[in-house]
């Protein structure tokens, strides 16, 4: 019977893991693109949970090292690039409103540490802080939303984080008595 390798406290060590001199634990896989990656941990228990959310991420085609390292302005810069169907005035004015609205504050964030909370109050934000309609805010999903999708499509993120949240935004600001624009009792997101 083959002999199973253990670490320095006697634990059974997997494929792919290993300990190091310096007593930290290392597991080394294969990403999508077919090159060696090694990830580390301090310990046993943490280094299974990282190797656990790698296999998950390989499986489901996704990949984490690249959304790690990317931003929401980097993705929103591709999204934008491949919208070959605008016409020129109207890719001017989604540009100038994602530069004027998001790029200096919520563009700087990296997308994997994106979630549905921090959009939501990011619009919050838009809307409380610096005074903007629900319009405005509206036209600002329309550039966030899109990019998100596009992320997801391309397999840097799991779940598109700006779906839902200007319905909720538009539930409750009709619900707190607030007026609300025209344009988006229009849209599909608010309740009559």
């Amino acid at each position: 019977m083959a002999q199973s390798r253990k670490g320095s406290r006697g634990y059974a060590l997997r494929s792919g893991e290993c300990q190091r001199s310096d007593g930290r634990y290392s597991y080394s896989y294969t990403d999508k693109d077919h090159n060696r990656q090694v990830v580390y941990a301090t310990d046993l228990i943490s280094l299974r949970k990282k190797e656990q959310q790698i296999r998950r991420d390989l499986e489901d085609g996704l990949d984490p090292r690249r959304a790690e390292r990317i931003t929401v302005n980097q993705v929103y810069d591709e999204y934008i690039s491949q919208k070959y169907d605008l016409k020129p005035t109207t890719k001017v004015n989604y540009i100038y409103t994602y530069d004027h609205f998001i790029r200096e504050t919520f563009g700087k964030r990296r997308l994997i540490d994106v979630k549905y909370t921090d959009v939501k109050k990011f619009y919050y934000s838009l809307i409380t802080e610096k005074g903007l309609s629900p319009a405005t805010v509206d036209n600002v999903h329309t550039q966030l939303h899109p990019a998100f999708a596009m992320a997801v499509r391309v397999g840097l993120i799991r779940t598109n984080p700006a779906s839902g949240v200007l319905g909720e935004i538009c539930r409750c600001l009709k619900a707190s008595g607030k007026s609300l624009s025209s344009d988006c009792r229009k849209r599909k997101y608010c309740i009559s």
